[in-house]
């Protein structure tokens, strides 16, 4: 009786040993997975609205974004203002090879902006974007109203704050403030002093970083996930995982709001990102 209970003691040891062990390298794998690319991201989620961030791998600078925009034939676009085309709208495919030597992430305006948006006809909103942006030239001044015969120049992040701004329209929503450039990076820099102009150093405008920084929650590194699409387990994990991300926050902060708990889930990104 005495060596039955020893050996059966023994036994429930090895098993909570093992379901602790199984328990801790699932949920470390998820995370480790969310940590290495972010959030599982598969083209075929791509909304309208999203946000499509470029940045150089060497330096992980953030140089070029995009908004993504899916029409009435479920076709994918990315409305843009590149140096090369000016404001355009290009494939989601032409985007991403016109990029692929860089990082390529995919953002979503945070929960209170994107009811905002979401309330906005997209069909008109192309037609805005068709009939008064398209083929605006690019602006190399950097300076954000600069205008030559009677004509807007974009930039890429200032074009995006534009068309942000006009879709959230009545609901007096800024999804990004202007602040003072400092031109830090030599990329942007060099894009204003190739057509002769001078840096508007402390002049008001927004980079791609901004972005990056505020108002936007991450999806997923496109280069990585655009053409898998995610296995079911994955998946499962993933939600698993952040579901209970979710209820130990909710805990801990009572009264925070469902942004809140987005910017908490990009900051564990964010760090791993940096890193």
């Amino acid at each position: 009786m005495h060596w039955c209970s020893h050996k059966f003691a023994k036994f429930l040891l090895c098993i909570s040993l093992l379901s602790l062990s199984t328990a801790y390298s699932t949920t470390q794998g998820v995370e480790d997975y969310y940590l290495r690319d972010h959030r599982i991201f598969w083209d075929k989620e791509l909304a309208t609205w999203d946000l499509i961030l470029v940045e150089k791998k060497d330096s992980k600078t953030q140089i070029h974004v995009g908004m993504a925009f899916i029409d009435s034939e479920n076709k994918q676009w990315v409305l843009e203002s590149n140096p090369f085309s000016g404001v355009t709208r290009s494939s989601f495919t032409d985007f991403l090879k016109q990029n692929r030597l860089h990082n390529i992430y995919a953002l979503r305006p945070q929960t209170r902006f994107l009811h905002a948006l979401d309330g906005y006809d997209q069909e008109k909103f192309l037609l805005y974007f068709d009939t008064n942006l398209l083929g605006l030239p690019y602006n190399f001044s950097m300076r954000y109203d600069y205008i030559q015969d009677d004509k807007k120049h974009y930039y890429c992040s200032q074009l995006l704050r534009d068309l942000y701004n006009h879709a959230l329209g009545k609901t007096q929503l800024d999804i990004m403030p202007l602040k003072k450039m400092d031109f830090k990076e030599e990329f942007a820099r060099y894009l204003v002093l190739s057509k002769g102009f001078s840096v508007p150093y402390g002049l008001p405008g927004v980079s791609p970083a901004d972005f990056a920084a505020f108002n936007f929650r991450y999806l997923g590194f496109i280069n990585k996930h655009a053409t898998k699409k995610p296995s079911s387990l994955e998946r499962s994990n993933y939600e698993s995982w952040e579901l209970s991300e979710r209820k130990l926050f909710f805990l801990r902060y009572p009264s925070a709001s469902e942004d809140d708990f987005e910017a908490y889930l990009d900051d564990k990104a964010l760090a791993a990102w940096a890193s």
